[in-house]
């Protein structure tokens, strides 16, 4: 496929203007196709289409909102305006065909052209393919079984002393793998690991980390196949002699709709896990640079703030945070304060504030333990609650001698906001590393 092709925009202000306008003009259509009558019988059916067609997306994002406990900002406009379009292209077309029948079969055309706008309006606000060329995108990896990739070594080098070969694999690898937990007993999710052609050479250099976390609902291959997380380690081992953060995104939640609250509780010991069990093992798996203070944790929404969380509790484990989207502070699934306490922190309001990252920051700072961290907060503009927490959490993470940059872009709470945060903070992690 072309270059030119492959960058045709799938997101965007003027590819969503340009969607409404065709979806105006299939409606348009198939109103013309109605019975071709001016009595009140007429009009009072394309009023009741209209007030069907708001009053069912209306609804359905009502019953969301309230059955998986959402916010609105996590519902686009042009999802809802998408639901609007096939809800009234839907009506329009089967009253055409009751009352026009034989007459009426050319309306599949602008039917057609409705339910292809809705599905292009929904991927334009969540920002799943940001372009032509991510329906297909081209390769960044190859992929290798966990049971096929070569053990860990007993002379992997720094980084620093790394002289790279003369030959290396164009691609990195991606294995799926699962990742023991001795300390926490966390059931988790197979993680998804990136490893650059560097890793594959011998001798092997010690490579910094980049520890992503998705959200809830979520899992860990998103990273990749929305967040196109490897994309951008690809783009930077080719031009880099094939050095690049292994980049390792692991489970926090247990399940697509788990909430452990990213802490230690009589649930699951999440923390623990993250802090312990998953550097262990990157460490001895993949002979990661043994300097944590080089290596990276983040995620967007809940693994936003986990990300703060962590580094928060054990600031050795880390030495930088990417928190993309997070909440101010730790709730559980109903975001309530007393059953999060109750829940998971045995009740104990005093426990619940010495795992809180931002009470932390304001009264565990005198000794310096925060002082070596680096740390991005981004949270698009008009995800109100992200950009309240950004404000709080950084101001608090700097006061507490954390180096904090901060951004909010044109943007939601979706996948093509965290995306381009990614992006953005991707130079930072590797100056880190």
């Amino acid at each position: 496929m072309p270059d030119f092709i492959r960058s045709l925009p799938l997101t965007g202000t003027t590819v969503v203007t340009v969607l409404a306008a065709v979806g105006v003009g299939c409606l348009l259509v198939l109103v013309a196709a109605q019975r071709p009558r001016r009595d009140r019988r007429t009009v009072g059916r394309l009023l009741w289409t209209a007030l069907v067609a708001v009053a069912v997306p209306a609804a359905v994002t009502a019953v969301a909102v309230a059955a998986l406990d959402l916010t609105l900002v996590e519902i686009p406009v042009t999802a809802v305006a998408a639901g609007v379009l096939l809800t009234a292209a839907l009506i329009l077309t089967g009253t055409a065909v009751v009352t026009r029948r034989s007459r009426a079969w050319w309306t599949v055309f602008p039917s057609v052209g409705a339910v292809l706008t809705t599905v292009l309006l929904v991927n334009a606000g969540y920002g799943m393919f940001p372009d032509i060329g991510s329906l297909h995108p081209e390769p960044s990896y190859r992929e290798v079984a966990a049971d096929e990739l070569p053990p860990a070594v007993a002379d992997a080098v720094p980084v620093d002393h790394w002289h790279a070969p003369t030959t290396l694999p164009e691609y990195g690898t991606l294995t799926t793998l699962p990742v023991p937990a001795p300390s926490s007993g966390f059931h988790a999710r197979d993680a998804h690991v990136y490893l650059p052609p560097a890793w594959s050479a011998s001798p092997r250099p010690q490579l910094p980390v980049l520890v992503l976390m998705g959200g809830i609902p979520g899992s860990p291959e998103q990273w990749i196949s929305r967040g196109r997380a490897t994309e951008l380690a690809h783009d930077y081992q080719r031009k880099h002699g094939g050095l690049s953060p292994i980049i390792a995104v692991v489970d926090a939640t247990g399940s697509t709709w788990g909430d452990p609250v990213c802490t230690d509780s009589p649930t699951a010991k999440v923390r623990t896990f993250l802090s312990r069990d998953v550097p262990d093992w990157l460490l001895s798996r993949f002979n990661a640079d043994p300097d944590q203070s080089r290596w990276t944790i983040g995620g967007y929404s809940y693994g936003g703030l986990c990300a703060l969380q962590v580094v928060a509790n054990a600031p050795d484990t880390y030495g930088g945070f990417l928190d993309f989207s997070g909440d101010r502070r730790p709730t559980d699934e109903h975001r309530k304060h007393d059953s999060t306490v109750r829940d998971f922190f045995d009740g104990s309001e005093q426990a619940y504030r010495d795992a809180n990252p931002e009470h932390l920051l304001h009264t565990r700072s005198d000794d310096g333990r925060y002082s070596r961290l680096h740390g991005w907060f981004i949270a698009g503009h008009r995800d109100r609650p992200a950009v309240d927490a950004l404000h709080a959490l950084s101001s608090a993470a700097e006061r507490a001698g954390v180096d904090v940059s901060t951004a909010t872009p044109r943007g939601g709470h979706d996948f093509g906001l965290w995306r381009d945060a990614l992006r953005t903070t991707f130079p930072d992690v590797v100056r880190w590393g």
